[in-house]
Parts: C-alpha cells; sequence; structure tokens
C-alpha cells in the first residue's frame, strides 16, 4: 500500500489507486506539500536526534544544506560501488579479425 494524498487539504489515506504516492510529493516553506520535479524520488531514513542534529550542525559550518551532502554521498557511493557491466567476447566473423 502507498499513502497519497486524497485532494487538496484532505488527509493521506492508503490506497494504491490514489492521485500522489506520497514518496513523489516534498514539503516547501510553509509545510505545503507539492510534487517533485520529474525524474526525482524521495528517500528517507531514520537516525537518532542527537545524531541529526549533530549532522545538521556540521553541514550548516560547511555552508551546505543536508540534501546537497547526501546527495554528494550518494552519487560518491554509486560511483564506487555500481556494478560493472559484463564485456562480452568479440566472437570472429568466418575467421576474420
Amino acid at each position: 500500500m502507498h499513502r497519497v494524498l486524497a485532494g487538496p487539504g484532505e488527509p493521506f489515506r492508503n490506497s494504491l489507486a490514489g492521485r500522489q504516492c506520497y514518496a513523489d510529493l516534498h514539503f516547501i516553506p510553509g509545510g505545503e506539500l507539492v510534487p517533485l520535479r520529474k525524474g526525482w524520488k524521495r528517500m528517507n531514513i531514520n537516525v537518532r536526534a542527537e545524531l541529526f542534529n549533530q549532522f545538521k550542525s556540521a553541514v550548516a559550518a560547511q555552508g551546505k544544506t543536508i540534501t546537497q551532502v547526501l546527495l554528494e554521498f550518494v552519487e560518491d557511493y554509486v560511483r564506487k560501488h555500481a556494478p560493472q557491466p559484463v564485456s562480452r567476447p568479440r566472437l570472429s566473423r568466418g575467421g576474420q579479425e
């Protein structure tokens, strides 16, 4: 089941037939939920409050946002750990190479 927004000003409800999946929405200043830009997905993680506050302070000290730092981490992780495509041996054509 996905959590979906029932309509403007209405609470979320569990449904597969709803209009918007929660993973495709984000909050803007003022607390309003709006659709994410096309081609983007939302990721959520649970962390201890103390760790979150320490991370937020460290990020702010660098003049960055939490989103910027986490995106940098995810992009770097994928570069380092993404599966490599399997190379296939070239087949010769009737002995000609």
